[in-house]
């Protein structure tokens, strides 16, 4: 996985003796620090030239990249149509989680049926704001059009509302596994599981990085 991302930065700098210029990337707010932190600290240290301008969002391919060089996205399902470079890297379970004091007002589903009567957490970044997508019978895909209470762009925001309460959330299961086992939330075991979240390296077509004939932008 980190390969993937390793080999696309240095694919930037290839054919240039010293890297200079800015480069702006994006990471997944919920995952991306802690997996790709390093990756991104090492390509610094490696480039000093080069002004690295990194942020954290859950931005899917769909969005486009027009502020963006480089960037790592999370999304559920087929890839959307995209003028950027996309490269797969790695998928994550998905599951469904909410606070124990929704369970105690709500109840915990069973079926995915019953999600789309219950307060939800939608993360608008990920697949055109419909990232309630399950797998059902046959590996066929499943998509519900839930009640949405509230509508955040990031994953660390669906996980921080969960927590308050707010409602049931689809999230990356390594994004709230500690949250899990301490008991501030609860994974809901439905009849169908979450689709598994793709994580994405998505590259401009047109990079901002120039050689040494170029200076910084």
């Amino acid at each position: 996985m980190l390969d993937v991302l390793d080999e696309t930065l240095d694919a930037l700098a290839s054919e240039q003796s010293r890297l200079q210029g800015r480069l702006r990337v994006s990471l997944p707010s919920e995952i991306g620090p802690q997996l790709f932190g390093a990756a991104v600290a090492d390509f610094a240290c490696r480039h000093p030239a080069v002004d690295l301008r990194c942020s954290t969002s859950l931005a899917g391919p769909e969005t486009g990249l027009e502020d963006l060089d480089l960037a790592v996205v999370v999304g559920r399902g087929d890839l959307p149509d995209s003028a950027c470079v996309v490269k797969p890297m790695l998928s994550l379970p998905s599951v469904v989680v909410a606070a124990p004091s929704v369970i105690a007002a709500h109840g915990s589903p069973v079926r995915i049926e019953a999600l789309e009567a219950l307060p939800c957490i939608t993360t608008v970044g990920v697949l055109e704001g419909r990232p309630w997508r399950f797998v059902g019978a046959g590996g066929h895909p499943t998509s519900l059009r839930v009640q949405e209470r509230l509508r955040v762009d990031s994953g660390t925001l669906a996980l921080a509302a969960a927590r308050c309460g707010v409602g049931f959330a689809i999230v990356v299961e390594a994004a709230c596994r500690d949250l899990i086992a301490r008991g501030e939330l609860v994974r809901v075991a439905l009849d169908r599981r979450g689709r598994a979240a793709t994580t994405l390296c998505c590259v401009s077509a047109a990079p901002a990085l120039a050689g040494d004939r170029a200076g910084v932008h």
